[in-house]
Order: structure tokens, then sequence, then C-alpha cells
């Protein structure tokens, strides 16, 4: 796989989905010396996709837009966790996981560090 800034949500892999796509302008975006905390705030996008990037999957159109946004926060569904896998050069890797309650909040986090 070339080096890259990867997304991946819910849906399979390959599907065409604006909150998969890592967006422009955002923290973490340096490939260098990427920093999962910065990745992580990337995570915390709330913007919804603009009305015409919009999948119908026949729940309306304002859940669309709740649902179209990289991270969800609502009374009833949301986000439950957030992670990050940086692959360096040398082979080694650093999994961070977000752990999120009810709202978004924080309920904790998690890293994994892996030699090459």
């Amino acid at each position: 796989m070339p080096e890259g800034l990867y997304g991946l949500s819910n849906a399979a892999l390959d599907t065409a989905l604006a909150k998969a796509a890592p967006r422009q302008g955002g923290p973490g975006r340096s490939l260098e010396r990427p920093h999962a905390d910065c990745l992580l705030a990337t995570l915390q996008d709330r913007r919804p996709a603009a009305d015409a990037e919009l999948p119908d999957t026949g729940v309306g159109l304002a859940r669309e837009r709740l649902l179209s946004s990289v991270f969800i926060a609502s009374p009833d569904y949301g986000t439950c966790s957030s992670s990050v896998l940086i692959v360096a050069a040398d082979g080694s890797r650093q999994l961070v996981e977000r752990r999120l309650g009810p709202g978004g909040d924080p309920l904790g986090k998690g890293r994994l560090e892996l030699p090459p």
C-alpha cells in the first residue's frame, strides 16, 4: 500500500464516503512526522458533508447529515471510539485509541507500541 493518509468507516473497504476521505486542512496532515493526538483531533470533526455528497439510505436528509460527519454525537447515536494506526518507515507501529461516552465525552485512551 502506498504511503499516505487513509480513512476507514463502518462501510465496506473502498466505499466512497466523504467521512472516510482525509479532509484537507485538518491537524496532523504532515506525513513526515505524524502525531497520533493530532490525527485523533482530526477524527473529532463534526462538520457534515455537503448535501450533494450525501448518500440516500432512506433515513431522511437530517439523519444523513448527522451520519455524514467524521465524528457523530447525538442523544441516541454516536461515535464510541476513534483509532489511529501509524506505521513508520522502519516498520514500527503505534496504535492509539480514544474511547468515548454519550455525547462524545472522553472515557479513556489506550496506546500500543510495536517494534519493527
